[in-house]
């Protein structure tokens, strides 16, 4: 579809109405809805084809995928029946799935702030964990050389820093290539977005006072997980942004992101 910006706020409120009477129009409509399908699906396959990419080659490749869980329920102390009552603690809870070795989740912490910071000491810390966990699987330990990662276009995901810190591992060989997939609202996740709602329905309903019970729930969902999993906390962060701000150009702009467009950030 060859559209320019104004028009897919009207197409995307298109593609949700009932089909018009108008033969034309519902021929139309159908078209547009076709071609869209078609570009889900096109995407979600480069993502799957990614995926099982360590199974075949885990000394080479590692894909991963992050995103904040919703925080509706992720507060303390929780009660279900006095919501909106009781003053509670906010937390944020960020699942970063490592494919083929491990999910991690970062309880957040209320003060900490949801920016380029956050992401990278995310991904750092992420490396540390893999290279645990591949080393007592025999591996190597450290990260595969070609890493993709695939996030939600928000801001502390899709920044300079961000892409600073990521030219900075492949500039000192930590990598060789890394790829940062940035994709459109409602289009992403589908499956660590399952692996929240393991969190929500075990936290729903319940009546949670203090942290370590918490933490206790959110560890409980994933018994039978087939991954190991690690509940990391996030009480502070690097500043990433202050390190990296005299190393980016100046000029570097008009990446910003769009809820209507994916894009690719490939360094190597």
């Amino acid at each position: 579809l060859n559209v320019n910006g104004k028009d897919r706020a009207f197409l995307r409120q298109a593609l949700r109405n009932r089909e018009p009477r108008h033969a034309g129009w519902r021929a139309h409509i159908r078209a547009l809805r076709a071609a869209y399908r078609d570009s889900l699906r096109r995407e979600r396959e480069f993502y799957w084809n990614e995926r099982i990419r360590p199974v075949q080659q885990p000394l080479q490749y590692m894909p991963f995928i992050y995103d904040g869980a919703t925080q509706t329920y992720t507060v303390l102390p929780k009660m279900p029946n006095y919501e909106g009552s009781v003053e509670a603690c906010q937390l944020k809870l960020v699942g970063y799935l490592v494919h083929g070795h491990v999910l991690i989740l970062y309880v957040v912490h209320p003060h900490v702030p949801d920016n380029a910071n956050l992401s990278c000491h995310v991904m750092d810390k992420s490396f540390e964990i893999v290279a645990e966990i591949r080393e007592a699987k025999g591996q190597p330990a450290h990260a595969p050389p070609n890493v993709r990662a695939q996030v939600d276009g928000a801001s502390p995901n899709w920044n300079k820093t961000v892409m600073a810190y990521l030219d900075f591992l492949v500039a000192t060989g930590v990598l060789d290539t890394v790829k940062l997939v940035r994709n459109p609202v409602g289009n992403t996740h589908e499956d660590i977005d399952a692996l929240f709602a393991l969190i929500r329905n075990a936290l729903l309903d319940k009546d949670i006072l203090t942290y370590d019970a918490f933490k206790a729930f959110v560890l409980a969902a994933f018994s039978t997980y087939g991954l190991p999993v690690r509940l990391v906390d996030v009480d502070c962060t690097y500043d990433y942004t202050e390190y990296f701000a005299p190393k980016v150009d100046v000029k570097l702009a008009n990446f910003s992101y769009s809820q209507h467009e994916a894009g690719m950030l490939q360094v190597s």
